[in-house]
């Protein structure tokens, strides 16, 4: 509910009334809450989410930024009720392994928190598979605070591959398997603007429906970018 808002791109004070505004409304759904925070680089909003690259020379404005957002949220009426911590669209380890390490520092041991990294092109499957190969051995140093990993922001034609690679390595982990995909179009940083074809919600469920042939242990599958409650409402309905 919070992906690129952080203190950092807006303000603390600001930050704060929207932050808490979001999960105001979010609490009244009488569901599970899930707060959702962006990487490092979403809070410029100009798409280097995508591509971002970090070195040891990055590692202290990292965990800066993290524990903003993290030691703000914890000030908001509700947060108790807050059941989920999600990081998403990171593409490093090095920020991944950062967000680990500020999670166990602050100790947050009623969140299920999980991490999902971003997969903007078919040429960056491979390397997205490396990422959770990696990172999984930090998160198994990290005393349980992991509770899901995979990935979000892919096309729906990379989740084959995504779902049968990623399965059997996060299940060896006792993780959950994460995984939700955009509706297929591209996104402009330059222009800001969506261009392609959304897929059809019934088109779109179906191709999600068909991952799971792939994946015996546990999965969260889900919608990111420009899918709708009606994307939603089939792959629910498709998976009763």
């Amino acid at each position: 509910m919070t992906y690129q808002l952080s203190p950092r791109a807006i303000g603390g004070l600001k930050y704060l009334n929207l932050a808490q505004a979001a999960l105001d409304c979010a609490l009244k759904s009488g569901r599970d809450v899930c707060f959702t925070i962006g990487p490092f680089a979403a809070s410029k909003s100009d798409g280097t989410e995508y591509k971002a690259r970090y070195g040891r020379q990055d590692e202290a404005r990292l965990r800066k930024y993290y524990q903003e957002v993290l030691q703000a949220a914890q000030t908001l009426h509700g947060w108790s009720d807050v059941k989920y911590l999600a990081f998403e669209t990171l593409s490093d380890k090095t920020e991944a392994s950062i967000v680990l390490n500020v999670l166990a520092e602050l100790g947050l041991p009623d969140k299920h928190a999980w991490i999902s990294f971003s997969c903007a092109e078919e040429a960056d499957v491979e390397y997205v598979i490396g990422l959770i190969s990696a990172i999984i051995i930090d998160a198994s140093r990290s005393h349980g605070i992991l509770w899901g990993l995979g990935v979000n922001c892919f096309k729906p034609e990379f989740g084959t591959r995504l779902a049968a690679e990623l399965a059997p390595i996060v299940s060896s982990a006792d993780l959950v398997l994460i995984l939700y995909p955009d509706a297929g179009q591209q996104w402009d940083a330059c222009s800001r603007s969506w261009s392609g074809e959304a897929m059809p919600p019934d088109e779109w469920a179906a191709t999600i429906s068909g991952w799971k042939v792939h994946i015996a242990g546990p999965v969260l599958l889900g919608g990111c970018c420009r899918t709708t409650p009606a994307h939603i409402a089939r792959l629910h309905k498709s998976r009763q």
